[in-house]
């Protein structure tokens, strides 16, 4: 796979040869994406930028990393968007984040991250086993279940 972090905006025109190799290689982006109240980095991508990344490459694989770093445009973004999956890294969740954004995309677009070693593995392990998830749904998810 292929990770953007901050040289340039994913949806900048010179990203689109990465995009168009993954796509040919059937692998996936990982985006850093962030909203900061108090500014982003230059160049920091944010939900809405992948959002019209996704638009622009419905094949492309797209994972929204920290789910945007604020829950609420990142799962707007994805619920918009069918090629774009979410991680769960990088950030203390909110109350009922993870059921909220698996209520809006579904489980199978939810995937488990850390931001290891910036965080303690408790906080980013517990945020999803506390979630009231349908287990069933969670299972078929991770391909435990047919």
């Amino acid at each position: 796979g292929v990770k953007l972090w901050v040289s340039a905006f994913c949806d900048d025109a010179r990203v689109d040869p990465i995009v168009e190799r993954a796509v040919a290689y059937d692998v996936p982006i990982l985006v850093h994406c962030w909203v900061k109240i108090g500014g982003n980095l230059p160049f920091e991508s944010t939900p809405m930028h992948l959002g019209r990344l996704a638009r622009r490459y419905p094949e492309a694989k797209l994972i929204m990393a920290h789910l945007g770093g604020d829950w609420e445009y990142g799962y707007k973004v994805a619920r918009d968007c069918p090629n774009v999956y979410v991680d769960t890294s990088g950030s203390i969740a909110e109350m009922d984040e993870i059921e909220k954004l698996v209520g809006a995309i579904g489980a199978e677009r939810v995937l488990f991250g850390t931001d290891m070693p910036l965080l303690d593995p408790c906080s980013s392990l517990y945020k999803v086993y506390d979630a009231e998830i349908d287990e069933d749904e969670l299972l078929r998810s991770l391909r435990l279940v047919e």
